[in-house]
């Protein structure tokens, strides 16, 4: 029986909408087996060596590798690894400060597949800082003292200048005759850039003020200790003479 034209043409529509359905469903199937990451290296890390623990499970909670019927295949940074075992899988010698990818495969025994990736950066650079002032030889009461991290240091309490004692002994170590103004601590780019004012000596005729911060008071997200560098120290030259006659 012939259909008519409107008629083919909602029939074509429904039958379109019908296939679409079951091969979404096909698509959308949740696997019959899953991965779980029992134990991954930190997102940062400044260790060469990651140990990955991982387990295989139906969706009921039961085994779903038992006696090593599966296939497992990992890759790391798109090379495959051999062997591949069942359970844990210690990688060691890896290449610091970059980023690297795992990925993992299960195949079961009766052809249940399922994959997971895993990625993590490996940095061993430690954090330092640089201290500078556009017055290193000055005649002023105050001036002001810049502080740049080369990367955020906010682990094991990161930088901070609550008050003078605490700034001076344990991060900025001020050896001479001056303090740091507490109050004057300002956040010019978070975790970052830093400023404060160093308060000179009034009476004194000249002198001079060597401004450092102390080593390991912070730490990087890998876990990386500060360390001092040779523009974590500054030299500060004051007195009543004029500039000339401090520089020369």
């Amino acid at each position: 029986m012939a259909i008519p034209e409107m008629g083919l043409f909602k029939f074509l529509k429904l039958s379109f909408f019908v296939a679409a359905t079951v091969v979404g469903a096909l698509n959308f199937t949740e696997s019959a087996v899953y991965i779980h990451f029992d134990q991954t290296p930190p997102p940062w890390s400044r260790f060469s060596t990651s140990i990955f623990r991982y387990s295989f499970e139906r969706p009921d909670g039961s085994k779903a590798c038992r006696n090593n019927s599966c296939s497992i295949y990992c890759e790391l940074d798109g090379q495959r690894l051999k062997p591949c075992h069942v359970g844990n899988l210690v990688l060691t010698n890896l290449t610091a400060n970059r980023k690297h990818n795992f990925l993992l495969n299960v195949t079961t025994h009766n052809g249940d597949k399922n994959s997971s990736a895993y990625s993590w950066f490996i940095d061993t650079i430690p954090p330092t800082a640089k201290i500078s002032s556009e017055q290193n030889y000055t005649n002023a009461e105050k001036i002001t003292v810049d502080i740049t991290f080369s990367e955020a240091c906010t682990r094991h309490g990161g930088f901070s200048c609550l008050n003078s004692s605490n700034c001076d002994v344990s991060e900025v170590i001020v050896d001479g005759p001056a303090h740091v103004q507490p109050s004057s601590l300002s956040t010019i780019e978070p975790n970052i850039k830093y400023s404060f004012l160093l308060v000179l000596p009034f009476k004194s005729i000249y002198g001079r003020v060597v401004v450092t911060l102390a080593d390991e008071f912070c730490k990087d997200r890998a876990g990386n200790n500060f360390t001092r560098s040779n523009t974590s120290t500054i030299i500060i030259h004051f007195g009543k003479k004029s500039i000339d006659n401090l520089v020369h």
